[in-house]
């Protein structure tokens, strides 16, 4: 018995905490994250939406700013996205065009957690997060992005990539 009044006791008490520390967290407020605290005589912009975990960032030739994801759902290698900054802002990348680069059909899977931009050719670079190896995504055609990767172990298709070129 003594048992059973112990635990009964004990879940008493963890709900009591978990009442408190709801009414705590509702009681302190939120803060808004619509803009950053800089020092004086500084400006922040928010100049994109909608880009789900951006771990990479460049600008190409032509002042798009290239973004490397790792995607909403996590369920590909990378997603790319070109935002032009050239009009309003922030622009909604929901709408923008993006590169969706599918897993390998391989048991070692490739994500990419680097990305740096050759402002010659236009060739992105794309190093793996956890891995030793950097590829790289060559220039697209109009039909889709024809991806040419220096390692035999992915070879991205325009049937294999989603949505548009960039």
């Amino acid at each position: 018995m003594s048992r059973l009044t112990f635990r009964a006791g004990g879940a008493a008490v963890w709900t009591s905490f978990i009442v408190v520390g709801l009414a705590w967290l509702l009681a302190s407020g939120h803060r808004s994250a619509d803009g950053a605290d800089v020092s004086a005589g500084l400006r922040v912009d928010v100049v994109t939406t909608g880009i789900a975990r951006p771990i990479q960032l460049a600008l190409d030739t032509r002042g798009r700013l290239v973004v490397l994801s790792h995607g909403w759902r996590g369920d590909a290698a990378a997603e790319i996205y070109r935002v032009d900054l050239g009009g309003p802002l922030p622009v909604d990348a929901t709408r923008v065009p993006r590169v969706v680069v599918p897993f390998a059909d391989e048991s070692r899977k490739t994500v990419f957690g680097s990305l740096a931009l050759d402002p010659r050719s236009g060739d992105l670079f794309l190093g793996e997060e956890n891995g030793n190896r950097i590829y790289r995504l060559g220039g697209s055609s109009t039909k889709g992005i024809e991806a040419r990767w220096s390692s035999a172990s992915i070879l991205a298709k325009s049937d294999r990539c989603r949505d548009a070129s960039i």
